[in-house]
């Protein structure tokens, strides 16, 4: 007994986890790849596949698309999205398909712990997976705040001139200055 997912192709499929998996792999099917999970023996009642994939992202600011991935053979599909920033600045500029609920919503509709989405930017609950949302992604840029202690101290033959910078970074990390 087998599960399929139709996945876009620009994506690349990095775990696959359930129970019960014997194994998985890919095929290109056009511009999408299906995943085929292989179980041990056929299951009934509520089964939890989860696949993650990743794509790597353009130089920022960027527009993407966000993915959809489908059930293979199944007369209906709905769902929820929830979309987390991760040092980045989100903005959803055109979607169509896509319900927004509340990050709360969307744990209890997805069976999720609440503090999973505690950094949620939005979250929609979808009628089927045919949904379109583009997303306008830019760099996070750090807020520097900077306090001075300067000091100068003069002798006979020389000029010491001493500062001391305490900074307050927020919103993004720095790796130099």
């Amino acid at each position: 007994d087998a599960v399929e997912a139709v996945i876009p192709d620009t994506l690349t499929v990095v775990s696959v986890a359930g129970e019960k998996i014997r194994d998985w792999s890919l095929r290109k099917n056009g511009h999408d790849q299906v995943c085929r999970v292989e179980l041990l023996k056929p299951v009934a009642g509520r089964y939890v596949l989860e696949i993650v994939s990743e794509r790597a992202m353009e130089n920022l600011p960027t527009r993407i698309t966000i993915p959809a991935v489908k059930a293979g053979a199944v007369e209906r599909q709905d769902g929820t999205l929830v979309i987390v920033p991760d040092d980045v600045v989100l903005q959803v500029p055109a979607s169509d398909g896509l319900n927004r609920i509340n990050a709360a919503g969307a744990c209890e509709a997805a069976g999720w712990d609440p503090g999973r989405l505690a950094a949620a930017f939005s979250s929609y609950r979808f009628a089927n997976p045919d949904y379109t949302c583009e997303l306008a992604v830019a760099p996070l840029d750090a807020e520097i705040s900077v306090t001075t202690k300067a000091s100068l101290l003069v002798a006979e033959n020389r000029a010491q001139f001493t500062a001391q910078m305490a900074l307050e970074v927020r919103k993004a990390g720095v790796f130099g200055l």
